[in-house]
């Protein structure tokens, strides 16, 4: 079964937990340097994002636009279904 995982907890990283949550969502955990309100979500340090992830899991990467890249290069699970919420950034192939 895939887990939900966040990576970066501002703004958006809130409102988006908080509608997983009313919706019956589980969020596996919050990779995050800053700690977080909800104590039923683990908080887990941006280190351990390679350790964490498994095969299938939902990352929702809602870090600031300037590290996407960053944070993208650095997880080493390429099986990770990652949904990369930005409002500027671009990518190409």
């Amino acid at each position: 079964m895939s887990n939900v995982y966040l990576f970066g907890y501002g703004n958006l990283g809130r409102h988006l937990t908080s509608l997983f949550l009313s919706r019956g969502i589980k969020v596996a955990g919050i990779f995050s340097e800053q700690q977080h309100d909800n104590t039923s979500i683990a908080f887990l340090g941006r280190q351990l994002v390679n350790e964490k992830l498994q095969d299938g899991d939902i990352l929702f990467v809602t870090c600031k636009d300037d590290s996407l890249v960053d944070v993208l290069q650095s997880i080493q699970n390429n099986r990770v279904y990652k949904i990369i919420c930005s409002g500027a950034a671009q990518f190409s192939d």
